[in-house]
């Protein structure tokens, strides 16, 4: 993950899995590895990421062979394949930790979003989760108004102390009622009864 120079392909013209059909698992098990990555030149690490990596994305409920792009998004160990965008992405620079990747840790990314606008996928919690954008995202409320997260979005609220007044479309200050009027009802009110009793 962090792109030693050690681990860097120089098979030439061979595929990251030419040497896979001389171990010993293969006669036991039947069956070839395919994986549809190992020709894609993208990066210089893409063998080692293949031949000591697991792809938390796909391959973990077919032994690491995925033939195609299409069955990598209906791998049933892909963790976004009940979503709309079936797009799993492992991004090596969040995934450095060694402990971690011992663990079967991995964070890795599904496209929340396109399905529900305001969510993001959680690793730990394997769900789309609220993005709370009051702490996450740069929200700038106008004066005397502060950010509430909501489901899916938020809000500019008015300050404690203060409430929103629909005529000036501005947060002004909220004045209760004086003190004394609640004692002296609840002072009358008991003259009252005890008159009564």
């Amino acid at each position: 993950m962090q792109r030693d120079e050690l681990l860097m392909n120089h098979m030439g013209k061979k595929n990251c899995l030419y040497n896979l059909h001389k171990v010993k698992e293969r006669t036991w098990a039947d069956m070839d590895v395919v994986d549809f990555r190992k020709g894609s030149p993208a990066s210089p690490w893409l063998c080692a990421e293949i031949q000591f990596c697991p792809d938390p994305c796909y391959g973990r409920k077919t032994e690491g062979s995925v033939k195609s792009y299409i069955a990598m998004r209906d791998d049933k160990g892909n963790p976004c394949r009940h979503l709309k965008d079936r797009t799993c992405k492992w991004l090596p620079e969040e995934n450095e930790d060694l402990e971690s990747l011992q663990k079967n840790r991995f964070n890795i990314s599904c496209e929340c979003h396109k399905q529900k606008p305001g969510f993001k996928w959680s690793s730990r919690f394997k769900i789309c989760v609220d993005v709370d954008e009051c702490t996450e995202k740069d929200v700038t409320c106008e004066a005397n108004r502060i950010c509430q997260n909501t489901v899916g979005g938020f809000q500019c609220m008015c300050r404690m102390g203060s409430r929103f007044d629909d005529k000036k479309q501005l947060c002004v200050d909220h004045v209760p009622l004086p003190a004394h009027s609640f004692h002296r009802t609840a002072k009358v009110k008991a003259s009252k009864q005890s008159k009564q009793t």
